[in-house]
C-alpha cells in the first residue's frame, strides 16, 4: 500500500516537472532573444550628423542566434550636460551653460563642429558690454545678445572664423550671449525682440 503511494507520488512529481518544463520553453520561445529584438526595433541616439564627423558602423551578434543587426552610431560631439532653451515659436535648443572664467573665454573654440540644435550659453553676474571674438574657432557662428530679461536686443550673424582677432559687442548692457551655428537664428526664428525662455 505504502509503496503504491510513493510510486503515484513519483509519478505525479514527474508529471507536474513535465508540465514545467514545457511550460518553460514555451516561455523561452515567446521572448525574442537580442538578436530579433534588435532587428525589430529603430534604436534612436540623441546626436546628427555633420559633414566633419565619420559614422561607425557596429555589427551585433549573438551566440544564441544566427540574427544579426547594424546599427548606425553618429558620434556625440556635445558631451558637456546642457539645459533646454525655447525660442518664441517653441524651437529648443540644447545650449552648454558657461559660468567660469575659464569656460566663457574658450567659448565654442577648439571644436570642429556643433550639432545643429545645439549652442553655448554665456551668463554674466552683473549687465555689461563684453567682447567677443573667433578665436580657436573652427567654424562661423550666430551671436545672439540678451538682456536681463531674456530678450534679444541684438545679433551678430554670420561671424566667419577669418574675423579674428576682431572684436563684437552687444548694441546695450546684456545678461546673457548666446552662440549658435551660423544660419541658425533664422532657423530658430530668432530676431531682436524674441523672448527667450531657459
Amino acid at each position: 500500500m505504502q509503496k503504491g503511494i510513493l510510486t503515484t507520488f513519483f509519478v505525479i512529481l514527474a508529471l507536474i516537472g513535465v508540465v514545467m518544463i514545457a511550460n518553460y520553453s514555451i516561455s523561452i520561445h515567446a521572448v525574442p532573444n537580442l538578436g530579433e529584438y534588435l532587428a525589430s526595433t529603430t534604436p534612436t541616439f540623441a546626436t546628427q550628423a555633420t559633414s566633419t564627423v565619420t559614422e561607425s558602423r557596429v555589427t551585433l551578434g549573438v551566440a544564441t542566434s544566427t540574427a544579426s543587426t547594424t546599427i548606425r552610431i553618429t558620434p556625440n560631439i556635445v558631451k558637456e550636460p546642457t539645459i533646454p532653451l525655447k525660442t518664441s515659436n517653441k524651437k529648443i535648443i540644447h545650449v552648454i551653460v558657461a559660468t567660469t572664467t575659464e569656460a566663457m573665454s574658450l567659448g565654442l573654440g577648439e571644436r570642429a563642429s556643433l550639432p545643429s540644435n545645439y549652442g553655448m550659453l554665456f551668463i554674466f553676474a552683473s549687465a555689461g558690454k563684453p567682447g567677443f571674438w573667433m578665436k580657436g574657432m573652427q567654424f562661423p557662428i550666430d551671436i545672439v545678445w540678451v538682456d536681463g530679461s531674456k530678450k534679444v536686443v541684438g545679433i551678430a550673424s554670420d561671424v566667419s572664423v577669418q574675423s579674428y582677432p576682431d572684436l563684437y559687442f552687444p548694441p546695450v548692457p546684456v545678461s546673457y550671449v548666446l552662440e549658435i551655428n551660423s544660419g541658425a537664428v533664422k532657423n530658430f526664428g530668432i530676431a531682436t525682440g524674441t523672448k527667450l525662455t531657459f
